[in-house]
């Protein structure tokens, strides 16, 4: 009984699919840390919180990063905490269902990559017209990269099938 190289622990064939498998499982991991630091702030009042860690780093509290910090935290309560951790862990389970998915070379998971990434290209671009910035360049870039990438496998897959019809 030989076991199913699709179902090995090995790495993928294709070092563009294994590359983008392991961001897709890092990005999840930050997200599930992300989400339980959420969590721990339950009950707990975050901007003073928020002044108390400025002040370990030394950020001056008379500027305007520790102003812009504050009045954005102002309005975060338990609720949407709660609602940034179910967030951050619903996105952290597709993000892993597609990074194990390319690690087993799955093409429905090279699809699942492509739709769900390619969702977030319009909103990237409306962020860099609202405020350009290079990590904003880096994230549209690296996600239309995978989305050309895997896009161009996809193709070339289908090309290479013989058709159903013949």
């Amino acid at each position: 009984m030989g076991q199913d190289p699709k179902l090995s622990l090995q790495p993928p064939r294709h070092k563009g699919v294994l590359a983008i498998a392991v961001l897709k499982m890092v990005k999840s991991f930050l997200l599930v840390i992300i989400g339980l630091g959420a969590l721990s702030l339950l009950h707990h009042n975050v901007v003073e919180l928020a002044q108390q860690f400025m002040h370990f780093l030394h950020v001056d509290p008379a500027g305007k990063i520790f102003y812009a910090i504050t009045d954005h935290l102002e309005f975060v309560d338990d609720r949407k905490l709660r609602e940034l951790s179910a967030g951050t862990f619903f996105y952290s389970a597709i993000l892993l269902t597609e990074g194990i998915g390319l690690w087993f070379e799955k093409r429905w998971a090279e699809w699942l990559t492509v739709v769900v990434t390619g969702a977030f290209i319009p909103y990237e671009i409306y962020e860099i017209f609202s405020g350009a910035s290079p990590a904003k360049f880096s994230v549209l870039t690296l996600n239309l990269a995978v989305v050309l990438y895997l896009s161009a496998r996809l193709r070339t897959d289908a090309a290479s099938r013989p058709s159903a019809a013949g």
